[in-house]
């Protein structure tokens, strides 16, 4: 469930960096947009942590070992937590210049695909695919992706 919350707060920011011009009226201008784009992806990095010291290490009775080797989703979402953390630390460093803190915030988008295979992999015990929950992920990851791709075209104000 952390992780699910960590990745619907990702997608939030994502859709947020869209800078749509409706969600300036529902957030009371751009810098507001801004803040909560930036407390979202807080709050999702740090969801993120404390689902990873909460999963359990082993796999559970029920899970094909062989299968899990053959699609660990684990290296997956080390990954992209480990790039989070960085991402983190460099977005809340107010001594980083702006220069060099927006490069590695593009970055984010691949963070975004690292933990999108990470739920796709999990084994089924942990998240059923398909399920009410698993589909609601799905259309969100669909969302961050389009919102992702976005930039640029007449609907978001220039990247």
């Amino acid at each position: 469930m952390l992780g699910s919350i960590a990745f619907l707060l990702m997608t939030s920011s994502i859709i947020l960096s869209t800078r749509l011009e409706v969600f300036d009226d529902w957030f009371g201008g751009l810098d507001r947009m801004y803040q909560v784009h930036r407390v979202a992806g807080v709050f999702a990095a740090l969801t993120a942590l404390v689902h990873f010291f909460g999963v359990p290490k082993e796999l559970p009775e029920g899970v094909d070992p062989v299968a899990n080797a053959i699609f660990p989703s684990g290296p997956l979402g080390m990954l992209g937590l480990i790039f989070l953390v960085i991402g983190l630390f460099i977005a809340l460093n107010r001594k980083i210049r702006y220069s060099r803190w927006r490069p590695t915030h593009k970055v984010m988008s691949l963070v975004y695909f690292l933990i999108f295979g990470h739920f796709m992999m999990a084994p089924g015990i942990f998240f059923e695919r398909f399920s009410a929950s698993g589909i609601i992920l799905i259309i969100a990851a669909a969302i961050g992706f389009s919102s992702m791709t976005g930039c640029g075209n007449s609907a978001t104000r220039a990247c």
